[in-house]
């Protein structure tokens, strides 16, 4: 649980300077969710915000599903664009199982979409 914590913090610190940590946003619509992620530009002095690696993003489609009230979110596509001298590259990434099954989740009564603060046990 304290590993959970930790990563938890380091997640919401856009401080951080881990490069293993992506920065994005997501987006919802009907039961598709669209996520699109980047890197963290290191070679980027320290400012007052994070800089991104625009030549490289990372964009995923997962599909709400529901039956008989348990509900499951499955991979629709994956891919990765790549902007390489001016030329934008899409390689899609096979969605094969044991790599990418889905994610089963239930309901909660409140939800936010930032987090106040750290995860207690």
């Amino acid at each position: 649980v304290r590993e959970a914590v930790v990563s938890t913090q380091s997640t919401g610190d856009r401080s951080n300077a881990n490069k293993d940590v992506l920065y994005g946003q997501y987006t919802i619509n009907g039961d598709l969710i669209k996520v699109t992620l980047f890197k963290r530009d290191m070679t980027a002095g320290r400012g007052k915000g994070i800089r991104l690696q625009p030549d490289l993003s990372y964009n995923a489609t997962l599909q709400i599903v529901k039956k008989g009230g348990k509900q499951t979110l499955n991979w629709v596509e994956y891919n990765m664009v790549t902007n390489y001298n001016g030329k934008l590259t899409k390689s899609d990434i096979e969605l094969e199982p044991p790599h990418f099954c889905r994610f089963m989740f239930s309901r909660v009564k409140s939800y936010t979409a930032t987090s106040a603060g750290t995860i207690t046990t």
